[in-house]
């Protein structure tokens, strides 16, 4: 597992890390056994790319939280604006 530097004292690493070291390691298993990314997944319309980019998007999300918090809010703030503006 890697360790990004972030900080983490808030949460309860001793709780989450295994489950989330568990997942990856399922992930790991299930995507290397894939040598076609392109065949489509239960989720109508996605491929394992797909799959692997939406989670990929999300890890980088959570890491961006982690380490530009005000920057994540600024972002969510102007979005909220712009969905306001739209309506």
């Amino acid at each position: 597992m890697l360790d990004y530097g972030l900080d983490m004292s808030g949460v309860e690493r001793d709780l989450a890390l295994p489950d989330l070291v568990a997942e990856g390691g399922e992930l790991d298993t299930l995507v290397a056994a894939q040598t076609d990314w392109s065949k489509p997944t239960p989720a109508a319309g996605w491929t394992i790319a797909h799959q692997i980019a939406h989670l990929a998007s999300a890890d980088a999300n959570v890491s961006h939280c982690y380490t530009d918090p005000a920057g994540v809010r600024r972002c969510t703030e102007a979005g909220r604006s712009r969905k306001q503006s739209i309506r």
